[in-house]
């Protein structure tokens, strides 16, 4: 991802002139997207593999063969305890031991991903794209927050949050929930005292 958004960082205009290698990222930023969704669905999981953690330690099992190595079992655990692990891999000082975070340097060119899409959007050019475009839009917004200082709701953010907002409302169709369900919980600075009321009305509307 990293070197994807060298390729934008200077000249966002680039975008335009690498159309494929603007999808190709856009394609990662959605499955990031969709993985971390999928995830907090599903918060058994973590007991789950828990359980088969402590399975691995049985010697009736000793003989049969096991889907994941118990030599990476602890790594896995301690990746999934994370609640967005696609997203927390992509954080700079997460934590996270698989990370390979975003250089705040390159957090403008991700911004300008999100308002490029915000704006197909608005003009309604995305076509056929429209779930696709929504989606990186929003994943774009959430990665913008956790790598740039002040995040996305700050007055001073490049992203015009509520314009991003107002999109996923009026266009985010049965989506909708679950992109303004991302943005309140995915990012880092949503509960920020600088984060303005009128955004958060709008999210939960």
């Amino acid at each position: 991802m990293n070197d994807l958004l060298s390729l934008f960082a200077d000249d966002y205009h680039q975008y335009e002139q690498y159309p494929h290698v603007a999808r190709m990222m856009g394609e990662l930023l959605v499955f990031c997207l969709e993985f971390d969704q999928n995830k907090m669905m599903k918060p058994e999981l973590q007991n789950d593999f828990s359980f088969y953690r402590r399975c691995l330690t049985s010697t009736h099992l000793e003989a049969l063969e096991k889907p994941v190595p118990p030599d990476l079992a602890p790594e896995i655990s301690m990746w999934i305890a994370d609640s967005q692990p696609m997203f927390g891999a992509l954080t700079p000082k997460n934590g996270n031991m698989h990370s390979v975070p975003i250089a705040v340097e390159k957090a403008p060119a991700v911004a300008y991903l999100a308002s490029i899409c915000c704006g197909m959007i608005q003009r309604q050019r995305c076509g056929d794209n429209l779930s696709f475009i929504m989606k990186v839009m929003v994943a774009s917004t959430i990665l913008y927050d956790r790598i740039s200082l002040k995040g996305t709701f700050h007055p001073d953010s490049v992203i015009k949050i509520m314009k991003v907002v107002q999109a996923i409302s009026k266009h985010g169709g049965e989506d909708k929930t679950m992109l303004q369900c991302s943005i309140k919980y995915s990012t880092t600075h949503y509960k920020d005292p600088s984060t303005p009321s009128r955004v958060k009305n709008a999210l939960d509307t």
